[in-house]
């Protein structure tokens, strides 16, 4: 009995979705699977966030994978998402904000925007929020869930100030806010839409965290490819990608109900995380690296990060995991053998200990299984370690981390965060 009535449900909910398409919201699956995670997210920019996620086969059709998702669907907690309906390769869904993300590559997907950064300036209660714009210029900000300014014209960097408190809905580019406010979610989306063509998916959210003049990437939402977001990939010159393995993991030890946030109330409740491996016998260098934007020339800031070498061991072995920062070379970021150590830095500083703030290794010290906080500024820290004064002509900071060796380990980063200490 119970079965045949969820059959009938669910069966009435697809013919009223097939019934209702043109008002509902379609992704086409336009592509053949390789095989990872894929998540269907319904995402408002507030706290919380619908997520269905299934794994996929190489070799799998899109009607195989759309089918899934939306069986899938029909089990989720949240009531959008089990509305999904399907027909070929296309999965409808009531209106609101949805994207797809994951390590599935397979399907035509929207990158998100990168390097989102949200400075805070106390003595104007304003707050500017750069981001690099993607393939599309049609990014808008929100901030604690109310679009703020919306613009098709932003190409790179794009720098919009003020802010918008819940009660304002308009384009204004300054807004009142309490002072030094301490829960700001700044969210940068993609639209994916322009008038006369039907409502689609949009790109993932970019987002970062803001308290006061510190900014954190405390995003608690399944990583768009393998790489954490805001940061991105790099691999040295005569190395393959594929020698450093990069991968989204997840933290067993967060509470079920701490793991569909869409922001992290602190690192421990952070529920994914950026996992490095060194694969067997294979030689790697490698990391990833984040910029952080329109900086203030003669400002200090702190740059921080959480990591773990968990197995890892300290008598034996050849692996480093290290972690560096700089201030970047006037309207640019850093080159890949910048931060390989072979080149020098905007600041003078060469070789591989360059701007290091932390660094774990075979020999050295290790995180001995926990997560360990590192930043710069910390008592007894080398020079390389200091906090960062950005200089005339410059405004971003380039953070990255360098994993190098040839046996095999794992290591994870599950937060970063920056802090304006002159403006504090």
């Amino acid at each position: 009995m119970n079965l045949v009535v969820l059959i009938a449900v669910v069966g009435a909910v697809h013919n009223y979705v097939t019934d209702h398409f043109d008002m509902f919201i379609s992704q086409d699956f336009a592509g053949i699977a390789r095989g990872g995670d894929l998540a269907l997210v319904e995402d408002h920019c507030g706290s919380k966030c619908g997520i269905c996620l299934i794994k996929t086969d190489p070799g799998s059709s899109a009607a195989e994978v759309v089918k899934r998702l939306v069986e899938a669907c029909h089990s989720s907690p949240n009531r959008s998402l089990r509305l999904a309906a399907f027909e070929g390769t296309v999965i409808y869904l009531p209106p609101g904000g949805y994207y797809i993300t994951g390590s599935e590559t397979g399907f035509a997907v929207l990158p998100p925007a990168r390097f989102v950064t949200a400075n805070y300036l106390p003595k104007d209660d304003r707050i500017t929020v750069d981001w690099v714009a993607g393939e599309r210029r049609d990014e808008y900000l929100t901030i604690n869930g109310s679009v703020f300014i919306q613009s098709g014209e932003h190409t790179g960097t794009a720098s919009l100030e003020g802010v918008c408190t819940r009660k304002r809905h308009d384009t204004r580019t300054e807004t009142d806010v309490a002072p030094n406010p301490s829960d700001l979610a700044v969210c940068v989306l993609k639209k994916k839409w322009a008038p006369g063509l039907p409502l689609t998916f949009r790109a993932r959210t970019a987002r970062v965290h803001v308290s006061g003049t510190l900014q954190e990437d405390l995003d608690n939402v399944p990583f768009y490819g393998n790489v954490g977001p805001n940061w991105e990939p790099w691999c040295q010159a005569g190395f393959q990608e594929g020698d450093l393995r990069l991968y989204q993991g997840e933290k067993s030890e967060v509470p079920e109900k701490k793991r569909k946030l869409a922001f992290a109330s602190s690192p421990e409740t952070k529920f994914y995380c950026q996992m490095f491996e060194i694969k067997k016998d294979v030689p790697a260098e490698g990391g990833i690296y984040r910029r952080y934007l329109g900086l203030i020339p003669g400002h200090k800031y702190r740059v921080y990060a959480r990591f773990n070498t968990f197995e890892a061991s300290a008598e034996t072995g050849d692996w480093s995991l290290s972690f560096h920062a700089c201030a970047d070379p006037p309207g640019q970021g850093l080159t890949v053998n910048q931060m390989a150590g072979r080149d020098g830095l905007p600041n003078g500083a060469t070789g591989p200990e360059a701007s290091r703030i932390a660094v774990f290794q075979n020999g050295g010290q290790t995180t001995a299984g926990k997560w360990a906080r590192v930043s710069t500024g910390m008592e007894g820290a080398p020079p390389s370690a200091a906090d960062i004064t950005i200089p005339e002509g410059s405004t971003s900071i380039s953070a990255w981390v360098r994993v190098k060796g040839s046996t095999p380990n794992r290591f994870g980063m599950d937060w970063s965060a920056l802090e304006d200490l002159t403006a504090k």
